[in-house]
């Protein structure tokens, strides 16, 4: 098992290294801790974008990264630095036969204010904010299934050379 910040790699010499996670994976697993333990989805939280849907995984989250832009911020060598747009997806369930809006709704304002609050996310990046929220619905078994997708513009910045470092 990896640590949340940092894996064992090698070399091309085979020695052991110790390398640190790119900042994207950085600020993923920071929105997860983030988002662990809130009053309506507790511990569901699943750092992946295939989510078991068993009814004891939910309410729960579901949060991974979409997509990656870059562009040159300053203009150099090897170290010049990257502006970085990451999407974040969080994906909220919840499987109810009446209320299921408003749990939704209730799992979206609680996502929002731990991540705006967080300090180790906001160490991460330069700008965070929510850029669209999607809910959506699929009736199947006895109780119908929700979801709130939730997209995260996350604006950081790295040195071309040094991706596990944020210089936001």
């Amino acid at each position: 098992c990896r640590s949340p910040r940092r894996w064992a790699g090698h070399d091309q010499s085979g020695a052991g290294v110790d390398v640190m996670a790119h900042v994207r994976q950085q600020i993923r697993e920071a929105i997860g801790t983030a988002c662990t333990g809130l009053s309506t989805t507790g511990a569901r939280v699943y750092q992946a974008r295939v989510y078991p849907l068993a009814t004891a995984n939910l309410p729960g989250l579901a949060i991974y990264t979409n997509s990656e832009t870059s562009e040159e911020a300053e203009v150099g060598g090897a170290s010049r630095l990257l502006m970085r747009i990451l999407e974040v997806k969080i994906d909220g369930y919840s499987r109810k036969t009446s209320g299921l809006d408003d749990e939704l709704d209730t799992i979206c304002t609680e996502v929002e204010v731990a991540i705006m609050d967080d300090s180790t996310v906001q160490n991460l990046v330069a700008n965070l904010y929510i850029s669209e929220t999607s809910i959506s619905f699929a009736n199947e078994g006895d109780r119908p299934i929700g979801c709130a997708s939730m997209s995260w513009t996350c604006v950081y910045y790295t040195e071309a050379n040094d991706p596990q470092t944020s210089k936001s």
